[in-house]
C-alpha cells in the first residue's frame, strides 16, 4: 500500500511487501474501516533500529513522483489473518512455535524501547519457512516519548482497555494485544465483543472465554488470561514472561544453546512458574524453629546477652553522677556514645582466665570489664572506623567548656574518667584531690589499696600522678591497678586496669596487633585486587554495550540512599551548622564510595554472570526490575533466610564447642560492626541495624560473586573455580575474624563452601538474603529474657523478621504459583 501525506488512500499502489497500511486516526467511537492511511518515516525510523529474525526489516522511506513509499524486506508468505481464514487454527505444537516467535519479536522491539501499538493477525506474517515476521511499525513509538505521541492509536478490536479509555500506550498494552492474538491463535476464534468498545473490553476477561475449546493447555490458558487482564499491573511484566509460561521449552536455555547472551529481561522472565506449597511451608516452619533455637542459645553465645546488665539511660545517669562528684564545675549534659568492646582484652581474658569460672560468668564479673559504656560531655565527637574515614577522632568545642570522657562497666562502676581542661597553667594545689570519691564510684575500697610508683603517663596535662594496687570488687578475680592524675588539685584522670595488662602486652598483645595488621593487609589487598579487576571488566562491558546500565544505576542509587539513611539514624547530630555540614560531607563521601564500588561491581559481573550462570540472576533480575511481589523472588527470600539462620546456628555451635576444640574459654559472638555496639535501644538503633546489615549484605554478595567470576575467567574450569573460591574465602575469613581463634577452620570452610554453593546453584538474591539475615541476627541484641532492658528491641526485630518471612510465604502461595 502507498499513500500520500494528505491521507488520501491509493487504490493501485504497488509495494515491496504485502504489508498493510496503518491506522492513524480513530478513537473510542471509531469503527473498523473508518480509518485514514498514511506512511510516515516513523515506521522506518523505529523499525530500522530493530534487528531480529522474527521482525520484517525496513530499510528506508522515500518519495517518488510525489508519492511516499517504504522499502522493506520481501516476505514470501501470508499474514496470520489470511491463514486463519484459509486453514483455521494451526496444530497445537505449531501454535506454540508461532507464539514463541511472536513473543521473541515483541520482546526485541520492547528491548529497543519501541511500542508496536498495532499488533494483530493482519500485521503478523508467516514466511515460506513457517516462521513469524512481525510487520507494520507505522504507528510505533518509543516508550520514552511524550504521552501525546502515544495517544489513542491502533485497531479497536485489539486495543487495551486503558487505550480505549483515552490512556497512553505502554509495553503492557502491547501485551494485551498479544493476548488477543494468542487467544485467536489457540482457539481459532476471535473474542466476541458486541456493543461498545468499553463493554467489549470488560467481557474479554470473562471466565467462559475458553469454554468452547477444552483441549487448550492450562498453562497457555492462564498466561492468556493474564495478558487480557483489565488492570495493566496484573499483566505479565514482559513478552519474555509470556514466552517462559508457554509449555515445551525454556527460552533462556534456547538462547544459551544458540550461543547468545540472554538479555536481563529474558533472564527475569525465565525460571520456575510453579512452586511447591508444601516445601515453602516447611521452609517457613524451619525458619521459626531455627529462630527459636538461636534465642535459646543466645544467652550462652552472644556477647550482648553475657555482658549487658543495665540500660543506657541508667549508665548515662551514673556517668553524670561521676562528673558531678569529681568536677567542681560540671557542664551541661553530654552525649551517650553507647557500648564498646576491647577485643584484645576479651581475647586475653579467654586465653588467661583469672579463675576457672565459665566465660559467661567471667564476662559478667570481670573488672575492669572488656565491655564498657562511654559518655562524653562538652564536645561533639565522631569515631571513624570505616574505610576512607579519618583515623583520628573529630572534635568540635562550641565554647570554652571542659571536655570530659567517662567510661563505666555494664553495671555502672567507674572504669575511666578523663578531663581535658585545655591550656590551664599549673599552680599550687588548693586542696587534695578527692581520690576516695573516685574509688567509691569505681566500687573499690581505697583503704585496701597500697600506693605504688606510677607506671604510665596520663593522657592529659597534669602536675600530680599517683598509682594504687589492691583487690577488685570480686576478690576471686584477682587485684586491680588504679592510675590517677590531677591538675592544681582537680582530678583530670582516673583509670582502673588489670595488673596483668602488662603481661598481656608482652605475651599476647604484640601477637594480636600483628595479627590484626595481617588481617587488614589481607582484607584490603584482596579488596583492591578485586576492585581493579572490576574496573577493567566494567570498562570492557561498557565499550561493548552489553552492560545493564539501568539495573546498575538503580542499585547504586538505592545503596547511596540507604547509606545516607543509615547515617541519619546512627550518628549523633548537634545544632551546629559547621559540625553537621562537616559530618554530612564525611557521610556523603563514604556513601559515594560504596555507590561507586557497587556500580563498578555490577557493571563488571552482570553481563558475564548472565552468560555463565544466568539462572543465578533470575530472581535478582526480577527484583531489580521492581517485581518485589514476584513469587520466585519470595521463594528465594525464604531459601536465603534459611541459609542465614543456618549460618548463625553453626557459629553458635562453634562457640559452644570451643572449650573442646581449643581447650580455652568459649569466646562469645560479637555484633558484626567493628567493636562498637551502639545504644542497642530505640527506633534509630533498629533502623540502623536493618540498613547497615542490608548494605553490608549487598556489598558482600557482589564482592563474593565478583571474586568467583574473576577466578572463573582466569581458571576457566568450574570445579577448580569453586575449590579455589572456598580456599580463598576460608583463609580470608579466618585471618579477618574478630578473635585470634574465633572459630575452627572447619567452621570457616563449611560457611565458605555453603556460600559458594548458594551463589552457583541458587543465585545472587538468596546469597544476599542469607548474609542479610545472618548480619541481622549477629548485630541484634538477642535474648530469651523478656525482662532484659533490651528485650523490647529483640522483640521488635524478631517481629519484623517473622512478618517479612510471612509476607514472602504469602507471595509464594499466590494463585497459579503454588501446587
Amino acid at each position: 500500500y502507498f499513500s500520500r501525506r494528505d491521507g488520501r488512500k491509493l487504490e493501485n499502489g504497488v509495494g515491496a511487501t504485502g504489508g498493510a497500511g496503518t491506522i492513524t486516526e480513530h478513537g473510542p467511537a471509531a469503527l473498523p474501516g473508518e480509518v485514514k492511511w498514511e506512511i510516515s518515516d516513523n515506521e522506518a525510523r523505529l523499525a530500522r533500529t530493530i534487528t531480529h529474525p522474527n521482525i520484517c526489516r525496513i530499510y528506508d522511506v522515500g518519495e517518488a513522483a510525489g508519492e511516499a513509499f517504504i522499502s522493506m524486506e520481501y516476505i514470501d508468505g501470508e499474514d496470520l489473518a489470511s491463514l486463519f481464514r484459509r486453514v483455521g487454527r494451526p496444530r497445537a505444537d505449531k501454535a506454540v512455535q508461532i507464539a514463541r516467535q511472536l513473543c521473541a519479536a515483541l520482546a526485541a522491539a520492547h528491548g529497543r524501547g519501541v511500542l508496536h501499538r498495532d499488533l494483530k493477525p493482519a500485521n503478523i506474517m508467516i514466511d515460506g519457512h513457517g516462521d513469524v515476521r512481525v510487520t507494520d511499525f507505522g504507528i510505533a513509538t518509543l516508550a520514552s516519548d511524550e504521552p501525546s505521541l502515544a495517544a489513542t492509536a491502533g485497531t479497536p478490536g485489539y486495543m487495551a482497555p486503558e487505550i480505549l479509555a483515552g490512556g497512553t500506550a505502554s509495553k503492557r498494552s502491547d501485551l494485551y494485544a498479544l493476548g488477543m492474538v494468542l487467544y485467536e491463535l489457540f482457539t481459532g476464534e476471535r473474542i466476541a465483543k458486541p456493543g461498545s468498545p468499553e463493554r467489549q473490553m470488560e467481557q474479554s476477561g470473562d471466565l467462559s472465554l475458553f469454554a468452547a475449546t477444552a483441549d487448550i493447555d492450562p498453562d497457555i490458558e492462564e498466561i492468556i488470561r493474564q495478558c487480557l487482564e483489565d488492570d495493566p499491573a496484573r499483566r505479565p511484566p514482559s513478552a519474555f514472561a509470556v514466552a517462559a509460561a508457554l509449555p515445551g521449552g525454556d527460552p533462556l536455555v534456547a538462547a544459551l544453546d544458540a550461543g547468545q547472551t540472554p538479555s536481563p529481561e529474558l533472564v527475569a522472565a525465565a525460571g520456575l512458574n510453579k512452586i511447591r506449597a508444601g516445601w515453602m511451608l516447611a521452609g517457613f516452619s524451619g525458619l521459626i524453629v531455627g529462630l527459636l533455637v538461636i534465642l535459646l542459645l543466645a544467652d550462652r553465645t552472644f556477647l550482648t546477652a553475657l555482658a549487658l546488665s543495665k540500660p543506657p539511660a541508667v549508665l548515662q545517669e551514673k556517668a553524670e553522677t561521676v562528673i558531678n562528684a569529681l568536677d567542681e564545675n560540671p557542664t551541661a549534659s553530654g552525649i551517650p556514645y553507647g557500648f564498646f568492646v576491647d577485643l584484645l582484652a576479651l581475647d586475653y581474658l579467654a586465653d588467661h582466665p583469672p579463675s576457672p569460672l565459665p566465660m559467661k560468668e567471667l564476662v559478667r564479673r570481670a573488672y575492669p570489664s572488656p565491655v564498657f559504656f562511654e559518655y562524653r560531655q562538652g564536645e561533639t565527637v565522631e569515631y571513624s572506623r570505616r574505610l576512607l574515614w579519618d583515623a583520628q577522632q573529630r572534635a568540635y568545642v562550641p565554647s570554652a567548656l571542659d571536655n570530659i570522657l567517662v567510661r563505666t562497666d555494664p553495671s555502672g562502676r567507674l572504669l575511666e574518667y578523663r578531663l581535658d581542661p585545655g591550656p590551664t597553667p599549673p599552680a599550687a594545689p588548693t586542696a587534695e584531690p578527692s581520690w576516695a570519691t573516685a574509688f567509691e564510684l569505681a566500687g573499690l575500697d581505697m583503704t585496701l589499696f597500697q600506693t605504688v610508683a606510677p607506671q604510665r603517663e596520663p593522657p592529659v596535662h597534669a602536675n600530680t600522678c599517683q598509682s594504687w594496687r589492691g583487690p577488685g570488687p570480686d576478690h576471686a578475680l584477682g587485684p586491680v591497678e588504679v592510675d590517677g592524675a590531677a591538675l592544681n588539685g582537680r582530678i583530670v584522670y582516673f583509670k582502673v586496669s588489670d595488673p596483668t595488662a602488662e603481661a598481656a602486652e608482652t605475651i599476647g598483645r604484640d601477637f594480636q596487633v600483628s595479627r590484626l595488621d595481617t588481617a587488614s593487609l589481607v582484607r584490603y589487598s584482596l579488596f583492591l585486587i578485586i576492585l581493579g579487576g572490576a574496573a577493567v571488566l566494567a570498562r570492557r562491558n561498557l565499550l561493548l554495550g552489553r552492560s545493564d546500565r539501568r539495573g546498575a544505576y538503580r542499585l547504586t542509587i538505592f545503596i547511596i540512599a540507604l547509606d545516607m539513611l543509615r547515617w541519619i539514624v546512627q550518628h549523633h547530630h548537634v545544632p551546629y551548622y559547621a559540625v553537621e555540614a562537616s559530618l554530612l560531607v564525611v557521610g556523603l563521601r563514604y556513601a559515594l564510595f560504596i555507590g561507586v564500588f557497587v556500580w563498578l561491581a555490577y557493571l563488571a559481573l552482570e553481563p558475564y554472570v548472565r552468560r555463565l550462570w544466568p539462572h543465578a540472576m533470575i530472581s535478582w533480575s526480577r527484583l531489580l526490575m521492581g517485581q518485589v511481589r514476584d513469587p520466585l523472588v519470595a521463594r528465594d527470600v525464604i531459601l536465603g533466610s534459611l541459609i542465614g539462620v543456618g549460618m548463625t546456628l553453626l557459629q553458635q555451635c562453634a562457640v559452644l564447642a570451643q572449650p573442646w576444640v581449643h581447650h580455652r574459654q568459649a569466646l562469645p559472638l560479637l555484633p558484626m560492626s567493628d567493636d562498637e555496639l551502639g545504644l542497642l535501644v530505640g527506633p534509630s538503633h533498629t533502623l540502623g541495624v536493618l540498613t547497615d546489615s542490608l548494605i553490608a549484605a549487598v556489598c558482600m554478595g557482589l564482592f563474593l560473586l565478583l571474586l568467583m567470576l574473576l577466578l572463573r575467567i582466569v581458571l576457566r574450569r568450574a570445579w577448580l573455580t569453586n575449590v579455589l573460591f572456598v580456599v580463598i574465602l576460608t583463609i580470608g575469613s579466618k585471618l579477618t575474624s574478630e578473635y585470634s581463634s574465633a572459630f575452627p577452620w572447619a567452621t570457616h570452610a563449611i560457611i565458605s563452601a555453603g556460600l559458594a554453593l548458594v551463589l552457583a546453584r541458587l543465585g545472587l538474591l538468596p546469597a544476599m538474603v542469607s548474609l542479610w539475615i545472618h548480619y541481622l541476627l549477629r548485630n541484634s541484641p538477642l535474648t530469651m529474657d523478656v525482662q532484659a532492658w533490651y528485650g523490647s528491641t529483640t522483640g521488635v526485630l524478631l517481629l519484623l523478621m517473622v512478618l517479612f518471612w510471612g509476607y514472602a510465604l504469602r507471595q509464594t502461595l499466590k494463585r497459579g504459583w503454588a501446587a
